[in-house]
């Protein structure tokens, strides 16, 4: 489950036992890095492990103030394979099931250990900030995703009004996914973002991970 404002998540619909971590992505300045630390902690009380990921001129202020035991702060990865490797790690160090390996949306199969996309009989091996855009444009399927957004997610830093990187990466992806032969739409709205709609906007299939446990556990929404 995704939020992108702390009140966001304390929705009575949200209960913090509904998950097994909270992930935290730092804010631009170290002060409201601390703030959403705090305010976050408030929130999921003090058994919820959680896993901060700032960038690393505020690595030494945040990782400063006194975090739960089982709470880690580190330099936000910059690719999403590196994020998935990072939180498999911190979830088998908490002995906590393990995200799955693939994601599934409709037809297409993401591999997040290689940037590979199989759909229809047929694999793709695309760029890693490619990859990186398609997870976060499948994952919010339905919803229209801010270029800001896509920025900070895909390359780590903030929209670069000059530049045509995303355009240009949202063209690749359309053509090397074929999504228009497969029944997805993904297109621009015009002073907010890209909105990919598709067959089954809903939420993907997590295939189990070989070290999670075959019962009594649920899968990580990431």
């Amino acid at each position: 489950m995704i939020f992108s404002k702390v009140p966001e998540a304390t929705s009575p619909l949200y209960a913090p036992g509904h998950f097994e971590m909270l992930l935290m992505i730092g804010a631009t300045d170290s002060a409201s890095s601390i703030a959403l630390v705090n305010a976050a902690r408030a929130w999921i009380g003090p058994q919820m492990p959680m896993l901060c990921l700032v960038s690393r001129n505020q690595f030494h202020d945040v990782n400063a103030i006194r975090l739960g035991t089982m709470d880690e702060v580190m330099v936000r990865p910059l690719s999403f394979f590196e994020l998935f490797s990072l939180l498999r790690l911190f979830m088998r160090k908490l002995r906590r099931p393990l995200p799955a390996l693939e994601r599934e949306w409709g037809d297409y199969r993401f591999l997040l250990t290689s940037n590979m996309v199989e759909y229809r009989q047929k694999r793709v091996q695309l760029r890693p900030d490619g990859f990186d855009l398609a997870i976060e444009l499948f994952s919010n399927a339905g919803s229209t995703v801010g270029r800001d957004l896509l920025w900070a997610a895909v390359w780590a830093k903030e929209w670069d009004h000059q530049s045509r990187q995303l355009d240009v990466c949202i063209s690749g992806l359309r053509s090397s996914l074929e999504l228009a032969l497969n029944g997805w739409e993904l297109r621009a709205v015009w002073g907010a973002g890209y909105r990919l709609e598709g067959p089954s906007v809903h939420a993907p299939k997590l295939l189990p991970s070989r070290d999670a446990p075959l019962t009594g556990s649920q899968s990580l929404d990431l």
